[in-house]
């Protein structure tokens, strides 16, 4: 059973064995992580301040999303066939094969006006 932990200088650890042993990942920031999950295609997703990290091979190796904007990414989330990601000044949805999202919701003054934010 594979378990996942992340955290400050964009640290990312993997366990193959249920956490008796872990294992550092290489990472592409050293961003403060705030949260790790996985969709329903298998496709990774951490949440950091300002980009999401995506995984498209199980978390063997991850990539830097940008966000526009800087949202504060607290938390990703799962929910049925999408994956939203919130933030201190905004919401953001993935629905799809890509790793595109979609702004929901913003605060004035952030600068994101809502629709799509390729990645």
């Amino acid at each position: 059973m594979d378990g996942w932990a992340v955290g400050f200088g964009g640290q990312i650890l993997r366990s193959h064995d249920g956490g008796a042993s872990w294992q550092e990942q290489r990472h592409p920031v050293q961003a403060w992580l705030k949260s790790v999950v996985f969709d329903n295609s298998g496709r990774g997703w951490i949440a950091s301040d300002d980009a999401l990290l995506i995984s498209d091979d199980n978390g063997e190796s991850w990539r830097s999303a940008p966000v526009e904007g800087t949202l504060f990414v607290h938390q990703v989330l799962p929910l049925k066939d999408s994956v939203w990601a919130v933030g201190q000044h905004g919401v953001l949805k993935h629905t799809g094969d890509g790793p595109n999202l979609t702004a929901l919701n913003t605060l004035p003054g952030t600068g994101l006006l809502g629709g799509q934010v390729d990645n």
